[in-house]
């Protein structure tokens, strides 16, 4: 199947006519034209490709967006991705799949899941042995102590010099004694969705100044798990 008129129409006209921009002579010339509308049709689904691929480009990986909903990435590019979600309906529904897939059961569910698993710790009463005087110079009012999978975190909240504000002090034990207590990434997360990060160090403390009273949740990431304090009240 030939042109009607070969050489009458230029390639790029037709890419002009795909994109609605062709002058009246290239649209009636396809209307005419078999072998010519083949071609838009062509260069329309070309476009439609590139189009979808060019849309993907700027996309997070699933596994990008797995660590964000885990909570493995520094607060910026957490807020990045975050925003991107926002303005991609692909990406949208992504994560939709990703948070179901992560709602199931640990325990039946091999991978990601498995790996990093989410703990909610439980308020209990100080262990003996656990030196709150580690909590460099933490005041023993306001300490309270959670406990979840063979780790204890004791948290301090102390008024800074500033009005208005706290200093939050915690304080990691683990029962295996081979377990490493430094370089532990813990993030305190607000209502408003802000993210304070800190890293313990040797002795398994860490801290978060400048805090504004409200209620937390504390997040803190071992090797293949997250412990979470919930419902942390900061209050002066």
């Amino acid at each position: 199947m030939s042109c009607l008129q070969p050489g009458s129409i230029t390639p790029e006209e037709l890419v002009a006519y795909v994109d609605g921009e062709a002058p009246a002579r290239v649209a009636e010339h396809v209307r005419r034209c078999r072998r010519c509308r083949s071609e838009v049709e062509r260069y329309a689904s070309i476009g439609r490709r590139l189009g979808a691929a060019l849309r993907r480009f700027d996309c997070p990986s699933s596994h990008r967006l797995g660590e964000m909903e885990l909570g493995l990435l520094p607060q910026e590019e957490r807020l990045t991705i975050a925003q991107h979600v926002a303005d991609c309906a692909r990406c949208t529904d992504e994560l939709r799949t990703l948070r179901a897939f992560l709602a199931v059961d640990p325990a039946a569910e091999p991978g990601l899941v498995e790996r990093l698993r989410r703990i909610v710790a439980a308020l209990v009463e100080p262990p003996p042995g656990v030196a709150l005087g580690a909590l460099r110079g933490a005041a023993d009012l306001t300490n309270r102590t959670y406990r979840a999978d063979g780790t204890t975190i004791t948290i301090s909240v102390e008024p800074e010099a500033r009005r208005g504000r706290a200093t939050l002090l915690g304080l990691v034990a683990r029962e295996e004694r081979s377990e490493p207590l430094g370089g532990l990434v813990a993030e305190l997360v607000g209502a408003d969705g802000t993210v304070l990060q800190a890293e313990s160090d040797d002795l398994g403390s860490f801290s978060f100044e400048d805090v504004s009273p409200g209620l937390y949740r504390l997040e803190l990431r071992l090797d293949d798990r997250v412990l979470i304090v919930e419902g942390l009240s900061v209050e002066l």
